[in-house]
């Protein structure tokens, strides 16, 4: 598989532990475990069943709430604004991290402690309904904050 696709990741379903192997010698990328995934759900309904009926609810086709990847456009008001400056709430948009592009581009969860400052190009990883995320997309790409 690898030879055929050398710059695609290449991403497996597995029942057993024979197969993995195999499929990792047969060049996957990623190879999922399908009685791994069942045993961490079953594991997380057990212990975890707030968060994991919030990841439910969230990932149901029926909801309207959405995970969006919201990157700052150029010329929004939001460049150089810090995070703890700015009321997401206010839109109804929970801001869960971002990717700090000054700091690295690795994917950075809000609550981490560190103030981080919303730049040009900087990735938003927010939740809210999808209506109050659209707007809040149009919203960001005017160039001055007003008041909505």
């Amino acid at each position: 598989m690898r030879a055929l696709y050398p710059k695609n990741k290449i991403i497996a379903l597995s029942d057993s532990f024979h197969v993995t192997q195999k499929l990792k010698m047969a060049g996957a990328t990623k190879v999922i475990d399908l009685y791994q995934v069942s045993a961490n759900r079953i594991y997380n309904i057990l212990h975890k069943p707030i968060a994991t009926k919030l990841i439910d609810n969230l990932l149901s086709p029926d909801n309207n709430l959405s995970i969006r990847e919201i990157i700052i456009p150029p010329n929004s008001f939001l460049d150089k604004i810090m995070v703890d400056d700015f009321d997401f709430s206010k839109y109804n948009v929970l801001l869960v991290g971002m990717i700090d592009r000054r700091l690295s581009e690795k994917f950075l969860f809000i609550t981490t402690g560190l103030e981080h400052r919303l730049d040009v190009g900087d990735t938003m990883v927010c939740i809210g309904y999808n209506d109050n995320l659209d707007i809040f997309e149009k919203y960001i790409s005017l160039e001055e904050d007003i008041d909505l």
